[in-house]
């Protein structure tokens, strides 16, 4: 059957660039680009596990950061992920052929380019838990959209409700245990403390050994703080896959309501929550205290709902201007975002642990590197599409997948 032969060929092909959805490329591309306002304050140094390390100006910073970054742009790309999986299985179901499969061996090559990522370059890596991410969404690429958005709300709600819960714990704990458990939480904080302080060591040393011992070192660290975000992340995922199941993907020019509701509700809803949050932090990342344990639970609430804001705004201004120089500009990124995000840790390392600065720059003099690594993505982003189909990790990662490599040049 030469058309169904031909059918099951498309279905494990990459999209070409003319099939991608505009919208979605700069949804993605806004999404990488706000990231990094997160990222820079690991890259920078080690007063993120330092408990009230960040004074003045840099403790306002580092509030402004939680409040309108931390948790949105993570969530936007989880969102994203699950959305682009779910996409993947409809195309394949469409013609027929295995979709799980496909997904198994993307999820498989994604997390060798992360361990490279988190051993050779940066700890931070967000590669790995996306990986678990869409593991974890396997059993949900076909329910109901239903089924899924239930599904989505328990999850979010419960990473809010067990860091509310804990602040509660802890300050309870210290209320009736005095001294005792006050002891034991200064001890944990200490460790942190001599984990902050190794790192300073190794990523001024110029030793790159060093740098990756210190990496190992951290990545238990990373870890366990993705694993408080882990419900949440497999919560929007799931938005991501109701988002394909509801036929939503199909028709975004005719959902522009339903957009125009969400910006209302992230923005109304979202904002304020993340404003009490912030304060909430008042500048210590750390959550080691019941203020700031009770600060990121509700970062933790409220960051999902204003990411849905943001990606709804994003969304509409790209469907209303698909051509304009912004959506250009942030489709570009999209298009190559995974080469954009490596590319955003060996600039960011290379200049605060290449040029040993790590730890060195207050907190506002270090986000200056955000402006200018933005603008490396963007001129890179904008001549390397404009001659490439993929971007040159993404063109690795289908190369991978589909077992043969797609076309490169245009």
């Amino acid at each position: 059957m030469p058309g169904a032969s031909e059918s099951t060929q498309q279905a494990t092909k990459p999209l070409r660039a003319e099939q991608r959805i505009v919208a979605l490329d700069v949804v993605r591309g806004f999404a990488i680009l706000g990231i990094l306002l997160v990222n820079i304050t690991i890259f920078a140094g080690g007063d993120w596990l330092r408990p009230g390390a960040y004074e003045g100006a840099d403790a306002a910073l580092r509030t402004l950061i939680a409040i309108f970054a931390e948790t949105k742009f993570i969530t936007i790309f989880a969102l994203l992920f699950g959305l682009g999986l779910a996409y993947q299985v409809a195309r394949a179901d469409e013609r027929g052929r295995p979709g799980l499969p496909l997904i198994v061996r993307r999820l498989a090559v994604l997390a060798v380019i992360g361990a490279v990522h988190a051993v050779l370059i940066w700890s931070g890596d967000i590669l790995l838990p996306y990986v678990v991410l869409g593991i974890a969404l396997l059993p949900f690429l076909r329910r109901r959209a239903r089924t899924c958005v239930v599904w989505a709300v328990v999850l979010i709600s419960l990473t809010g409700v067990l860091m509310l819960a804990g602040g509660g714990l802890l300050a309870l704990g210290q209320a009736v245990g005095g001294p005792e458990v006050q002891a034991e939480i200064d001890a944990g904080v200490a460790e942190v403390e001599v984990l902050a302080d190794a790192s300073e060591q190794a990523y001024t040393s110029g030793s790159y050994p060093a740098m990756l011992r210190q990496r190992l070192d951290e990545l238990a660290l990373m870890w366990s703080s993705v694993a408080f975000i882990l419900p949440m992340l497999v919560g929007m995922g799931l938005l991501g896959v109701a988002v394909v199941r509801s036929g939503m993907l199909a028709d975004l020019e005719g959902r522009m309501a339903l957009l125009r509701r969400w910006t209302v509700v992230g923005l109304a809803v979202g904002l304020p929550i993340n404003l009490v949050g912030g304060v909430g932090l008042a500048g210590d990342a750390t959550a080691t205290t019941p203020a700031s344990i009770l600060g990121w639970g509700l970062i933790v609430v409220g960051g999902p709902v204003l990411a849905l804001g943001y990606a709804a705004i994003v969304t509409r201004g790209a469907l209303a201007r698909p051509d304009g120089a912004v959506s250009r500009a942030l489709g570009n990124v999209g298009r190559t975002a995974l080469s954009n995000y490596l590319l955003q840790s060996v600039l960011a390392t290379g200049l605060f642990y290449g040029l040993a600065l790590y730890g060195e720059l207050p907190l506002v003099v270090a986000f200056l590197a955000v402006p200018a690594i933005w603008a490396v993505n963007l001129v890179l982003s904008a001549w390397w599409t404009a001659r490439f189909r993929y971007g040159p990790v993404e063109w690795v990662w289908r190369l991978g997948t589909y077992g043969s490599a797609p076309p490169l040049r245009r």
